[in-house]
């Protein structure tokens, strides 16, 4: 079966699931989710609800109480190792396996209990950290898959993320971050020159950096590199290098 098709039908199980009124109120409150899990900063809940409470028309409390059923019925497809759930956990691929996105998955639903049921106002960034947390994966992981599950329950196939362009422009930097202490440079430090040579061990990054600059261009996926800002560059990714020892012989 092929990869959309199999997408696609993860997202009509998760529509079959629930009944017309309920398929409603999920498209909007997933529609919210991927909105608030698009943006850098933190959404939170109560804003989340009442946003929700305008779009479907409903009051506040028969928002939280249809989405408790939503999530019920959720986890009950968890519970019972459904078609549908399975779908869903092999999402994560294999660097993240079932079992750690079959964890990322309850803990995301108990967080919307936790909200939906109490008058707290949880943050979201926060509910996505303490779920990557507890399934063992990075929080920018974890988000991008938790946008993907939304995606299949909104529209019944992957959502579209921002991808980096085929070939890169590259800001390359470095630090030097070890100790260099004189004792390292017997009869060194006589002349001011041996002070200057000392001050290049200490830079050790710099032609490093330099060559970086140089040689990447040549490989496959780099447009250009710069050191530094650029009037008209403006770079798509930033190489970070450091140099944490050095060791004279």
């Amino acid at each position: 079966m092929k990869l959309r098709t199999i997408f696609t039908t993860i997202g009509l199980l998760l529509m079959c699931c629930l009944g017309a009124t309920a398929q409603d109120l999920r498209q909007v409150a997933l529609k919210i989710l991927l909105e608030d899990l698009a943006k850098s900063g933190s959404t939170f809940s109560r804003d989340m609800l009442a946003r929700a409470a305008t779009a479907s028309s409903l009051e506040d409390k028969t928002i939280r109480a249809d989405l408790q059923q939503l999530l019920d019925k959720l986890d009950d497809q968890r519970k019972g190792k459904t078609a549908l759930w399975k779908g869903l956990t092999a999402l994560g691929g294999d660097d993240v396996g079932l079992k750690k996105m079959d964890r990322l998955l309850r803990e995301f639903i108990d967080w919307g209990r936790k909200a939906t049921k109490s008058s707290g106002n949880y943050g979201l960034q926060l509910i996505i950290e303490r779920s990557a947390e507890k399934a063992k994966m990075p929080t920018h992981r974890a988000q991008e898959l938790l946008a993907l599950v939304a995606g299949l329950g909104l529209r019944g196939e992957v959502t579209t993320t921002p991808t980096l362009p085929e070939k890169l422009g590259i800001l390359v930097v470095g630090i030097s971050e070890y100790p260099v202490h004189g004792s390292r440079f017997p009869g060194m430090l006589r002349t001011e020159e041996d002070i200057n040579r000392q001050t290049r061990f200490r830079d050790i990054h710099l032609p490093v950096v330099a060559g970086l600059v140089a040689a990447l261009p040549e490989t496959e996926g780099v447009r250009w590199t710069i050191d530094g800002p650029h009037p008209r560059l403006k770079p798509d990714c930033v190489l970070h290098m450091s140099i944490t020892a050095f060791i004279s012989r």
